[in-house]
């Protein structure tokens, strides 16, 4: 039955390209999808991508991904379309590697994926960081592999997709380091037996990460002292919140405080009710990374060797650590985004928590209606959320904004009008993130149909609740006509 609730990950794909149109278009998505137009253009390899916050670039392969989804020419939701098929078959298609390797997840571990908030709005998103997503499933998954039956192939794949998301973000790290330390403590023997094996891999991956990789040393010193005036011990604790991920903790910092009510559902206290429910994977996460800490130990002092599930423990809670230290390193904290290295990690440790069998039947019950209870919970919240941006068009927050067919349809408006129209923004994202309507424009604007324009054009939010994101364009002097 565990392996059977794996074939249910089929349907992750399907779920990531509802309403397309819903995804985001803030800041950092105008200003990829424009790199890679331009790699286009100009035929230029890139060898980092955007900028980040602290003045380091990170990595060059999402620039590459969406530059070769950009040939097929597609309007912007059919690329949110392409790019959130091709993230969550990854991930589903790796987490089934996992579960047979592994011998399956429970039911309500299948759903934590299926209906975590996070995997659905960062599969979705034309983004830097969130392809490491699929990336981290890849690589835990062939590791995990490799682990149980040592062999070149699942290696090659950890080392491919290992050195992707290197040259994706450098988060990547967290998930990077524990296995390549796992690696050199566990496999040392196999690697002197098969050096062809490990040193070709090896060897393509440096030569491909090799410019960045001297960029990223030449600049990550700077990027250390631009986060000096932050306190990095609250990086200590960011570890606690991986259980966020599988749970609606978190989502006001998208859709604003008492989010499920925007609507004005009937529905809406059963989607807040199940919010709280599904907080429970917070608590969950942590008790099973203790089960796996405390596996781990009694195998130790047994002197016993480690099982895959085992040695997979292991470097789930070296990602642990590593994500602590390069949280105290940065001084970078307290965005869910963090955890898009290491969310597969914390999801070992829910389905570990999940998993637990009890030897008394009414245990055995209780634990699995509780099961039960907040799987169900999940895809309620799941539904609520689904439904609540695309109802909503959006909101005006600046983690979120106008939904992107909102921003379209307000190009395709503007084509109505003279080219030669003033228009004037008046709504807080683009305010905050001009650039993005600059490059929606170049990317979507029609021809105008010649209509003279008898004022300033306006662009601004329909209403002024910040959960509603619609946009309207007015005439600022219809008089004038």
């Amino acid at each position: 039955m565990r392996l059977r609730a794996a074939h249910a990950l089929l349907l992750l794909p399907v779920l990531a390209c509802v309403w397309p149109g819903d995804a985001t278009w803030i800041n950092d998505e105008p200003r990829i999808i424009a790199f890679a137009r331009w790699a286009n253009e100009t035929g230029s390899i890139p060898v980092h991508g955007i900028m980040g916050s602290k003045g380091l670039a990170y990595g060059p392969f999402p620039v590459w991904f969406y530059s070769i989804l950009l040939r097929f020419r597609p309007d912007l939701e059919t690329l949110v379309v392409a790019r959130a098929a091709l993230s969550a078959a990854c991930v589903a298609a790796s987490l089934a590697w996992l579960a047979s390797t592994l011998g399956g997840f429970s039911p309500a571990a299948i759903a934590a994926v299926l209906f975590s908030p996070y995997l659905w709005i960062y599969n979705r998103q034309l983004w830097d960081n969130n392809l490491l997503v699929p990336l981290s499933a890849l690589v835990l998954a062939a590791y995990a592999s490799f682990c149980a039956k040592p062999r070149a192939p699942a290696l090659w794949t950890a080392v491919t997709g290992a050195a992707l998301m290197f040259l994706t973000h450098p988060m990547g790290l967290a998930l990077t380091v524990p296995i390549t330390l796992h690696f050199i403590l566990f496999h040392r023997g196999w690697a002197r037996a098969h050096p062809g094996a490990v040193g070709w891999p090896c060897l393509a991956a440096a030569l491909v990460t090799g410019p960045y990789l001297a960029y990223f040393l030449s600049h990550a010193g700077g990027a250390l002292a631009a986060g000096e005036s932050v306190s990095p011990w609250p990086g200590l604790l960011v570890p606690l919140g991986g259980g966020n991920y599988f749970s609606a903790r978190g989502l006001d910092s998208f859709f604003g405080p008492g989010w499920p009510f925007v609507t004005g559902s009937r529905a809406a206290p059963v989607a807040a009710a199940a919010a709280w429910v599904s907080r429970a994977a917070v608590p969950a996460t942590a008790i099973g990374a203790v089960v796996v800490a405390m596996r781990l130990w009694n195998r130790w002092n047994r002197g016993s060797r480690f099982t895959p599930a085992e040695h997979l423990g292991l470097v789930g809670l070296g990602a642990v650590v590593a994500q602590a230290a390069l949280a105290v390193l940065a001084r970078s904290y307290g965005h869910p985004h963090y955890f898009n290295a290491t969310w597969c990690c914390y999801f070992l440790f829910l389905a570990t928590a999940l998993g637990s069998r009890f030897r008394r039947p009414a245990a055995r019950l209780a634990a699995g209606l509780a099961a039960g209870v907040w799987a169900a919970s999940l895809g309620i919240v799941m539904v609520a959320m689904v439904w609540t941006t695309h109802a909503t068009g959006g909101n005006q927050f600046p983690q979120w904004g106008p939904a992107l067919r909102t921003q379209v349809g307000v190009i395709a408006r503007l084509g109505s009008w003279d080219p030669g129209s003033r228009v004037l923004l008046d709504a807080p994202n683009y305010r905050r993130f001009p650039d993005s309507f600059e490059v929606l424009k170049v990317l979507c604007a029609r021809p105008g149909r010649g209509r003279r324009p008898v004022g300033d054009l306006v662009v601004r939010h329909a209403s002024a609740n910040p959960q509603i994101g619609w946009l309207v364009v007015e005439e600022r002097n219809p008089s004038r006509r």
